[in-house]
């Protein structure tokens, strides 16, 4: 057969070639779910733009699922299909999720990240201050906390983001994280006391 009469061939059985079962259509709306997790955490205006992909993740989700299952030598799609299409696609989105944030903070001027700053530095001061006894010394705030208070300063995401990692130092007693503000910056902030 020429190319032309093998396409032929294919378009005229493409609606009979695959079925589902019962297990596809809940696991795409799933993985459609799981793809809003990796935007619900971001600031409104960026939302927007990153949702306008999952339109698209829908799609490719279906394409690379029809793949896995003929890599399976089977002409049924199934939910495990879409499973393992949405394994791939979430890490490479939120991989592109993260980029983008990257980028934008690069652009920011001199008086964003100032902002920012003061934004972590008043959260930091707002919070309940615990010492310990040994090396890690004063004036750490559970990290929870800092991002709650935060989250309603800046009215952005309290996602732990590069200004924060900057001018924190993290450590852990049992489960709970503990953040500390730098020494740089720990001089310009005023203490709340100390608890253990």
């Amino acid at each position: 057969m020429t190319d032309d009469d093998k396409e032929t061939a294919v378009m005229s059985v493409m609606d009979s070639m695959f079925t589902i079962d019962l297990s596809y259509i809940p696991a795409l709306i799933s993985a459609i779910d799981d793809y809003y997790t990796l935007v619900e955490p971001m600031s409104a205006d960026k939302q927007g733009i990153c949702a306008s992909f999952i339109m698209g993740l829908q799609n490719y989700t279906n394409v690379l699922a029809h793949h896995m299952a003929m890599i399976e030598g089977t002409w049924t799609v199934n939910g495990d299909h879409i499973d393992m299409a949405k394994e791939i696609l979430f890490d490479l989105y939120g991989n592109l999720i993260q980029w983008l944030e990257s980028e934008v903070k690069v652009g920011a001027g001199v008086s964003e990240k100032k902002q920012m700053e003061s934004f972590w530095k008043d959260a930091y001061n707002q919070c309940e201050r615990f010492d310990f006894d040994d090396q890690r010394g004063v004036n750490w705030v559970k990290k929870a906390a800092l991002y709650k208070v935060f989250g309603t300063l800046s009215n952005l995401s309290s996602k732990y983001n590069d200004y924060a990692a900057k001018m924190f130092k993290e450590t852990r007693e049992g489960v709970t994280k503990y953040v500390k503000l730098r020494d740089d910056y720990l001089k310009k902030s005023k203490s709340n006391g100390g608890k253990k």
